[in-house]
């Protein structure tokens, strides 16, 4: 009896000790299980960044090109526009020589040869001014009539100097002052948009970097995780 109550312990602890083996196996495949799912939580959150920063990047590179587009635009119409006011003011440099020729013989100059002349009605007829001629057998400033001007480029804009000067130079002289001042403020303008240009690539670039460079190391990580 002694015999079999000792086997019989000996049994009861032997499963005990299997049970809680059973156990401790257990808690380990459930704590691998949760691991291994973190693990994939962990893959697929690496996925989503990577995946926002290379979107990020494509959009990045698309607003810089778009600026760049932009920006050629702009100094295009810039050129443009500068070469169309400084030729509006070679125009009036030549209706005023032709004036002075009437109204300040003195500050008249006479060395205009065929070749400028025709140069000169040229560029009017572009800006639509109409250049008067002077009368055939005129040979004194009291029997030739003066010079008829018009200028339809900023017209409305010296139109209430104009009826303060006192005649036809003056206004010439106002409708230069507006062409010199719409030159600089063209100027002024084209050199912010330029630095501004500048610098948002710079940033851009800068930023793309950074991106780059966390977009490969990231990449690392999720390949060394998905290959434990």
């Amino acid at each position: 009896q002694a015999d079999d109550d000792t086997k019989k312990a000996y049994c009861t602890r032997e499963l005990d000790e299997a049970e809680d083996q059973k156990k401790e196996l257990e808690t380990e495949i459930s704590d691998l299980g949760k691991v291994t799912e973190e693990g994939e939580d962990k893959v697929a959150a690496l996925a989503e960044e990577l995946a926002a920063l290379s979107k990020g990047m494509r959009d990045l590179d698309k607003d810089v090109a778009e600026a760049t587009e932009q920006r050629k635009s702009e100094h295009a119409d810039f050129v443009e526009n500068l070469a169309a006011n400084n030729a509006a003011k070679e125009l009036l440099g030549i209706a005023k020589n032709r004036l002075n020729k009437f109204y300040n013989p003195t500050q008249y100059d006479p060395g205009v040869g065929p070749e400028m002349a025709n140069e000169q009605e040229r560029i009017a007829r572009n800006f639509g001014v109409t250049l008067a001629q002077e009368p055939e057998g005129a040979s004194s400033p009291s029997r030739q009539a003066p010079a008829l001007v018009q200028v339809r480029q900023h017209a409305q804009e010296a139109e209430p100097k104009r009826k303060e000067s006192q005649g036809v130079l003056a206004m010439i002289d106002e409708l230069v002052g507006v062409l010199d001042k719409e030159i600089q403020e063209m100027k002024v303008d084209d050199a912010k948009m330029q630095q501004a240009y500048e610098t948002t690539t710079e940033d851009a670039a800068e930023k793309r970097a950074t991106d780059a460079k966390t977009l490969a190391e990231k990449e690392a990580v999720k390949a060394d995780m998905e290959a434990k």
